[in-house]
């Protein structure tokens, strides 16, 4: 059996597209929005931490808490 996005719960509904806050339906816009405010996220102060599974998802969280 082959796993396809298309029907888990986290995308949105016939689509391989992750759930968003930002709304977006379409990959594209979906793309630019991530990489603009990734790259404001990325210029700002990062979590302090020793690299570990916590921190590593507390830089995850940082950086991609607007989408």
């Amino acid at each position: 059996m082959v796993y396809t996005a298309e029907s888990d719960p986290l995308c949105y509904p016939g689509t391989t597209i992750l759930r968003n806050k930002l709304g977006f339906e379409n990959q594209e816009d979906l793309d630019e929005a991530e990489l603009a405010l990734f790259l404001i996220r990325a210029d700002e102060e990062f979590p302090y931490g020793r690299l570990d599974y916590p921190h590593y998802m507390a830089l995850h969280h940082h950086l991609f808490q607007d989408v």
